[in-house]
């Protein structure tokens, strides 16, 4: 399926007044780089800098307003003609914005019409991938991309809770995004999807440093994919927690994966697909002796 236009924000509705950056920028700083690439979020922040110097001015209505710009989720990409697409979240509160700065520090601004937005951000072959909704109740229903080329939204699945960019071994870059009937896999290059796991209620994605992915069950069924292989996943076994389903974050260190699912948080083995109550945040006696 093509991905179509949204009926979102674009340049059409940026302001009348071309608004300048003034003074000093931190444009020329940031690191020259090949034909549209990724730009580390150190330096994403230090072009926050920039954007703030326009804040103040009530016409432009910028998402880092309120709140730690720490907490922004944002991807920032340059093109040839040396141009900055600055791509900026908030989880659940603020709008999504991509905002274009060229070298002359003139500033354009492409609001979505999907108010809010979780902190999934990724970006591939010239697009911005996010998700995003119409209401608090239900956020994350819809993934979107920017097409940082035609400098518009489209949008292309609904019902998605979770999206993922990997790129590693054999493998250019893919889209992952999980809904909750499963987990599908877009390919950027060749703009085609493929259902790798189906009839699934999908809890978490998770994906370790060993080039391995894997997809857990809301009833703690485990998947396992090789990334060299992307296409095929395998059942690997079931997890039993306390608590169900998985709530919370996830990280991945030295082949374990760590989930919180409060009170407790779980150490998953990648090496014997076992689970184990790491510690629980209501005894920090268990806290102390798991650190």
């Amino acid at each position: 399926m093509e991905w179509s236009k949204t009926e979102g924000k674009s340049s059409d509705h940026k302001p009348k007044d071309s608004k300048i950056i003034h003074k000093e920028t931190h444009l020329k700083d940031l690191p020259e780089t090949p034909y549209i690439s990724y730009i580390p979020r150190k330096e994403c922040l230090r072009t926050f800098d920039v954007l703030k110097q326009v804040k103040s001015d009530s016409t432009i209505n910028l998402p880092m307003q309120r709140g730690n710009i720490n907490d922004i989720n944002v991807v920032l990409c340059r093109l040839p003609e040396n141009k900055y697409f600055c791509y900026c979240c908030r989880a659940f509160d603020e709008i999504g914005t991509v905002f274009c700065i060229d070298s002359h520090n003139h500033l354009e601004i492409f609001e979505s019409e999907l108010a809010y937005y979780q902190s999934f951000c990724v970006y591939c072959d010239g697009f911005v991938y996010v998700l995003g909704g119409n209401n608090k109740s239900s956020p994350l229903s819809q993934c979107i991309r920017f097409n940082l080329f035609k400098k518009r939204w489209e949008r292309r699945a609904n019902f998605v809770n979770q999206i993922y960019y990997y790129s590693g071994g054999q493998i250019q870059g893919f889209i992952i995004y999980s809904a909750m009937n499963g987990v599908n896999i877009y390919d950027p290059f060749a703009n085609s999807h493929q259902e790798v796991l189906s009839n699934l209620s999908i809890s978490k994605l998770v994906f370790a440093g060993n080039c391995k992915g894997y997809c857990l069950e809301f009833s703690g069924g485990i998947y396992e994919s090789d990334f060299n292989n992307i296409f095929a996943w395998k059942h690997v076994g079931k997890l039993y927690f306390k608590f169900s389903p998985l709530l919370g974050y996830e990280v991945c260190i030295q082949n374990n994966i760590y989930f919180t699912c409060w009170p407790y948080v779980y150490k998953f083995s990648l090496n014997k697909y076992t689970v184990e109550e790491y510690f629980s945040f209501e005894n920090p006696e268990s806290y102390l002796k798991a650190i």
